[in-house]
């Protein structure tokens, strides 16, 4: 089986992924008693590899979860032109994210994770190597905006609604022409 890239985010209908503050906390549906998952379990089943930012890699360890690391059991990435401390099974990348996604494709595995942040994945759509998109929206009004204005037109193919507590997620595949 050919390893799938999938951008998989909160994104909300202005095209936000933070706050103004960077804060995630509005990724909640309707009802705040309620303690699914919106399918983050299944869909973290099916990755091994993940790649991210530098910021989204900060925030994950000095905010979200800064006591142990989230993805322990899975590689990451960490798109970056700093010097960073890496630590177990996390791999700080300089250099271009195609060549990294074309180096992961080769090889066997699971699914590949777009895990974040905007420069991250807007280089991924400028570089056509997304191949699925995984969305659930809301609105924000302001914030970190994920899409820039700079981007290439891309056909995506919705492939999949799915609907808990309230929010709706969307999942494109992109069209191949």
């Amino acid at each position: 089986m050919d390893r799938v890239v999938v951008c998989y985010l909160a994104v909300s209908l202005d095209g936000m992924i933070a706050d103004s503050g960077g804060g995630v906390a509005w990724m909640e549906g309707e009802e705040k008693s309620y303690r699914g998952d919106y399918g983050y379990s299944a869909f973290l089943d099916t990755v091994d590899t993940i790649v991210m930012g530098r910021n989204t890699y900060h925030q994950l360890v000095t905010k979200l979860v800064p006591d142990k690391w989230v993805y322990e059991e899975r590689l990451t990435y960490v798109m970056t032109h700093h010097a960073m401390e890496e630590r177990e099974g996390v791999s700080a990348r300089d250099g271009s994210v195609r060549d990294l996604i074309r180096e992961l494709k080769a090889k066997e595995g699971k699914h590949i994770w777009i895990c974040g942040g905007a420069d991250v994945i807007n280089q991924c759509i400028r570089e056509d190597v997304i191949d699925l998109y995984r969305v659930l929206p809301v609105i924000l009004g302001t914030g970190v905006p994920l899409f820039r204005s700079d981007l290439p037109s891309r056909l995506l193919h919705l492939k999949q609604i799915n609907r808990e507590n309230g929010a709706a997620e969307l999942i494109y595949e992109r069209r191949i022409l």
